[in-house]
């Protein structure tokens, strides 16, 4: 049995499929019976439940054997994976698949993968077997740009000249399948990109060619970027975590393209135009 924490997410949500596809027994930690009802539907079992809820957290861990770990970016996040790990530990899982972040081991990192690092660390240190994923920016991000590009034409971001080979969260799940049912992962870290490297600019401009329209890059200010996150939800924390890995990408950090992804696919990984295509009509006529 599997246990997936996140699974309604982009990723959880592109792992789900393989595993009910490969008819690989999962179980989900959910928040709402809707939810849940998505996961039965899917042939997976659920418990509803909150991650800091004690008794839904070992109800959910009962005969499992792996987990895949992925919870929200916030500053309690190492000690929240470590108390998960430690639950799963408890319970007799094994195995730990973490969903961490590509560049999670850099030298000086930005908060968002410091800490991924830190609870990588608490995962390596707890006895089980462990497998640690680091993807790139995920594609679906851009459509949370989608009603702007559609209604005024414009992509804006914080982003300046920052390079990162996005990829499709769906290879992210489904490299996460393979890596969870099949042997000879443990003790490895994997670097889940695309294969080339844009800039929000680039991205922009392949939208516009293939939506067939004129669409333009804005370029904030740090304060004008921070004010945008704010409005779009993101707490004072998190909209300032943002900028400071946006800063990091200007400066050239994380563009590397790795082969892990095609590698454990065992075929290349999806295009952006391929994902920009697919979801063409979300950015307009």
């Amino acid at each position: 049995m599997i246990l997936v924490t996140g699974a309604t997410g982009k990723v959880g949500q592109a792992l789900v499929r393989r595993l009910s596809e490969a008819r690989v027994p999962f179980r989900a930690l959910v928040r709402s019976s809707g939810k849940a009802e998505t996961i039965r539907e899917a042939g997976g079992e659920a418990v509803v439940g909150d991650l800091s809820d004690d008794a839904a957290l070992t109800a959910s861990l009962r005969g499992v054997e792996k987990l895949f770990l992925l919870t929200s970016s916030v500053p309690e996040q190492p000690s929240v994976e470590a108390r998960i790990v430690a639950a799963a530990k408890a319970a007799g899982a094994r195995y730990v698949v973490k969903l961490s972040s590509s560049g999670a081991d850099a030298a000086d990192p930005p908060v968002f993968l410091k800490l991924h690092r830190d609870a990588e660390r608490h995962v390596e240190d707890s006895g089980l077997a462990w497998t640690h994923l680091r993807p790139s920016f995920f594609m679906q991000n851009y459509l949370d740009y989608a009603d702007t590009i559609r209604a005024q034409g414009v992509l804006a971001s914080p982003a300046g000249g920052g390079r990162h080979p996005d990829v499709d969260a769906r290879d992210i799940g489904e490299v996460a399948a393979r890596v969870l049912t099949q042997p000879g992962h443990e003790g490895r870290a994997y670097e889940i990109t695309g294969r080339e490297a844009f800039s929000l600019e680039d991205v922009t401009r392949r939208i516009g060619k293939i939506a067939g329209r004129e669409v333009r890059f804005a370029n904030l200010s740090r304060e004008d970027g921070r004010r945008q996150l704010r409005a779009s939800g993101e707490t004072e924390w998190s909209a300032g975590a943002w900028i400071e890995l946006l800063d990091w990408f200007e400066r050239g950090h994380g563009a590397a393209v790795a082969p892990d992804a095609e590698r454990l696919l065992g075929r290349p990984p999806r295009t952006l135009d391929a994902f920009l295509r697919e979801n063409v009509r979300a950015f307009g006529p």
